[in-house]
């Protein structure tokens, strides 16, 4: 929200391009083409502004403009058409929110290169993204570096901390220095930048993301198999730490298009059937979930949880 309101004041203009089924928080600027029904998706050019709440003030949509992942052609298109208006431009880097979907070279280039052109603050949310893969986040895995980007999660170590940051000519902008409002009553608290500091060293500790990686192949590539044994219709896509369960058929993974249609009735079997096995996943009542693990996550923990699966999924055939 602070964010948002730094790129207005920063560009001088006022609407948002939003990729379609990225989630950014729970404000209402940005609570609209999230979770929309697979029958009001609207077409790929104009996808629908969908409410993900009621209680939402009226013209809200108005203020932004939708293109769905993975689009550079329609991207470019909607950047040019609108960059008259563009105060910034949002997006997961990598697409957490709809269990793990990757973005393809083409779409971030042309989101680097046209926002560079047109003078549109480039946002990355990395509230999901950041550390999952290395210590720089998504943009360094994916080597594409935004104007400003979000951080959450996982940069609290497990406590509640949140920070935005980006270049020093937007950030400048900020009181007491410039004259864009940022302030909250629990801003910088001691102990949790503490704990944030202690994660960041952690994070940039020798092998940790080795081990992260090494988790995360066998814990993939395990669970894939275990559905294809059982004749499953399952699938894991994942990425450094996080990853996402996928049942029936979702396309090739380039959109939250290819994930609306899931079967959310398989994925809710098999969630029950994992926890009473001993494995904890979970359900957000929508689309498809996203989870994670954590660095103690141990190669012999993985092969606990493997062998608890694999009794759970031979349920369920």
């Amino acid at each position: 929200m602070h964010a948002i309101r730094l790129c207005r004041a920063f560009t001088g203009k006022s609407k948002l391009l939003k990729i379609e089924g990225n989630f950014h928080g729970y404000h209402d600027q940005v609570m609209f083409g999230i979770g929309t029904p697979a029958d009001r998706l609207g077409p790929e050019t104009a996808p629908t502004a969908w409410p993900g709440s009621t209680g939402m003030a009226p013209g809200l949509a108005e203020q932004l403009i939708f293109v769905p992942y993975n689009r550079p052609d329609l991207l470019a298109a909607a950047i040019k058409r609108h960059a008259h208006e563009l105060a910034a431009v949002l997006c997961e880097p990598i697409y957490f929110n709809a269990g793990c979907i990757r973005p393809n070279p083409e779409f971030l280039q042309v989101m680097r290169e046209e926002t560079r052109r047109h003078g549109i603050v480039l946002f990355f949310d990395e509230v999901l993204a950041a550390f999952r893969t290395c210590a720089g986040g998504a943009q360094e895995y994916l080597g594409v570096t935004p104007d400003i980007c979000t951080l959450g999660k996982a940069v609290g170590g497990g406590y509640p901390l949140s920070v935005f940051g980006g270049r020093r000519d937007i950030m400048e902008r900020l009181m007491p220095e410039g004259d864009c409002q940022h302030s909250g009553t629990y801003n910088a608290h001691p102990v949790v930048v503490a704990a944030g500091i202690a994660a960041i060293r952690a994070y940039r500790e020798p092998g940790f993301y080795d081990h992260i990686h090494a988790v995360g192949s066998r814990l993939y590539a395990g669970m894939n198999r275990i559905f294809q044994a059982h004749g499953v219709p399952g699938r894991v896509e994942g990425l450094g730490a996080r990853f996402g369960v996928y049942f029936g058929d979702v396309g090739s993974l380039q959109s939250y298009r290819d994930v609306v249609g899931h079967d959310r009735a398989m994925m809710l079997r098999f969630v029950k059937a994992a926890i009473e096995h001993g494995v904890y996943f979970h359900d957000y009542g929508g689309g498809p979930c996203h989870h994670g693990f954590c660095a103690a996550m141990t190669l012999s923990d993985v092969d606990q949880v493997l062998e608890r699966l694999d009794r759970a999924v031979a349920t369920l055939k």
